[in-house]
């Protein structure tokens, strides 16, 4: 020990072999100036080549030199220091059987102790203090009725004596002999903190006692779970996947959750949940289900919890009704048609068909969440079937009625859309003269535009001529836009087909 109150290991090796005189040096980080006697044990471990320290039966936290490197821990690795090191083959990095060299000196309190000292404080035998072992430091949820108390087993010592208490000063401690390095207690109190500690008991006296670790009994279960999901009276719940939650409880170990269609509880299924939550799957449709938990733990069982009720989604049996266009409609355009029907009580999304085939066959499907969608794109002169079903986790609906509706021809004479401008032919052949006549007055240009929205030609009127007429000759086949440029900016426009 030196004079800061450090128990400190120092070795050298022999003058001459160039290393340092005292290449190990380690110290504890406690100090230990108390003015009384303590016992300290160097423990070398030639196999995996460490050296730990005891202090009065307790393993102490060192640092300090290793070979010039600083180390700290309550193991510190001696690799590659030469204790066997010698002239001959001064870089030997094994333990050998021996570590070569003598006893310097012990000192105590900065004074040297005597060999007579050293007698007499040997004269009875050394007798380590046990370390705990469990429950852990400040464990909880410890069975008051089964715990199992654990400590080291010191080499020599068959007796020991455990105390424990409810107060950590032990006033009113229980002290128990124990001739093995654990003990089963099965009277604890239930939500109970209890300190324990152990000591070595021999003929030659006895040691310390252990550190106090403490731990806390399970509680008795009193308080009921509070439900949060599904919520109370809650429509329209997936019977394929139900997610029920509740607030935990501190002490259980787990939970029963029973579910049943009778408010009385008469035919339950219940289920073991080993936390505050629980999928349920294979519920009934369109039904109306009650539920309740407690919690559970080796003492017993908690009181229910209040009883919620949900209701599963009902099957689709209506099949929606078409509202537009009407069964039958004619001249629609085929840019684009607009499909409207009716909702449907319980349905998360609709599928809407449409084809050319009234068996549906090769149909384009689509999935929306409204009860309304455009279609596009459409042939000219053809007849479009279309239905619509709904859908939910359960399933769908039956399809509607099938209704039809047919395309403009796109052919003959027509008004440009809002004005009196006669288009003809349209279709038109690329090598033909597209003919416009009876432009109205306040119309100064007219303009060609493709599909996507580029000006193909442009042609100013002179002198307000009510006639016009373009050569195609020069415009690829393809589906265009004529439009009519007025003087007011209100701009007219119709769609045009060009064909090869």
């Amino acid at each position: 020990m030196n004079s800061t109150g450090y128990i400190t290991f120092e070795a050298g090796d022999e003058p001459g072999l160039g290393q340092p005189d005292e290449y190990i040096s380690i110290h504890t980080v406690n100090t230990y100036n108390d003015n009384a006697w303590h016992q300290a044990a160097l423990l070398v471990d030639k196999t995996n080549l460490t050296i730990r320290i005891f202090i009065d039966g307790v393993q102490s936290e060192l640092e300090g030199m290793i070979c010039g490197d600083p180390v700290s821990g309550n193991e510190i690795s001696i690799a590659g220091c030469n204790f066997n090191a010698n002239e001959d083959n001064p870089n030997l990095t094994t333990l050998g059987d021996n570590m070569l060299g003598g006893l310097d000196e012990i000192m105590g309190f900065g004074t040297l102790i005597s060999l007579d000292d050293i007698a007499t404080f040997y004269a009875n035998s050394f007798i380590v203090t046990p370390q705990l072992q469990s429950p852990l430091n400040s464990s909880s949820s410890i069975d008051p009725g089964n715990t199992d108390l654990m400590w080291q087993s010191i080499s020599g010592i068959s007796e020991y004596e455990l105390e424990i208490d409810s107060d950590p000063a032990f006033s009113s401690t229980t002290s128990v002999p124990v001739f093995t390095n654990s003990l089963n207690i099965t009277t604890l109190e239930p939500s109970t903190t209890y300190f324990w500690r152990v000591r070595s008991v021999s003929p030659s006296g006895n040691s310390n006692f252990s550190e106090t670790w403490s731990f806390t009994t399970l509680g008795e279960l009193e308080d009921a779970p509070i439900l949060t999901l599904p919520v109370d009276n809650a429509q329209e719940v997936d019977p394929g996947s139900v997610m029920f939650t509740w607030n935990a409880l501190s002490d259980a170990s787990s939970y029963n959750l029973e579910y049943d269609s009778d408010v009385a509880f008469s035919a339950p299924t219940a289920v073991i949940a080993n936390s505050n939550s629980q999928i349920v799957s294979g519920l009934d449709p369109n039904t109306t289900y009650h539920w309740r938990v407690n919690g559970e733990n080796v003492l017993g069982i908690s009181p229910y919890s209040a009883i919620w009720s949900f209701t599963t989604i009902a099957p689709l049996t209506l099949a929606p009704n078409l509202v537009s266009p009407a069964n039958g409609a004619t001249g629609l355009s085929t840019a684009s048609v607009p499909l409207t029907w009716s909702a449907l009580v319980g349905a998360s999304d609709y599928t809407m068909e449409y084809s050319t085939s009234n068996a549906f066959i090769s149909p384009i499907t689509e999935t929306m969440n409204g009860t309304t969608t455009n279609v596009e794109g459409l042939e000219a002169s053809t007849t479009y079937y279309w239905r619509v079903k709904g859908n939910n986790a359960v399933g769908s609906s039956p399809y509607s009625d099938v209704w039809s509706f047919t395309t403009d021809d796109m052919t003959g004479t027509f008004d440009l859309e809002g004005s009196q401008i006669t288009i003809f032919p349209n279709p038109v052949r690329s090598d033909n003269i597209l003919n416009l006549h009876n432009v109205e007055n306040d119309v100064n240009r007219v303009e060609i535009i493709s599909s996507n929205g580029k000006i193909i030609l442009s042609r100013k009127l002179r002198n307000k001529e009510s006639d016009l007429t373009i050569n195609t000759s020069k415009i690829a086949s393809g589906n265009y836009i004529i439009r009519s440029l007025k003087e007011n900016g209100k701009n007219r426009s119709q769609k045009i087909i060009i064909q090869d």
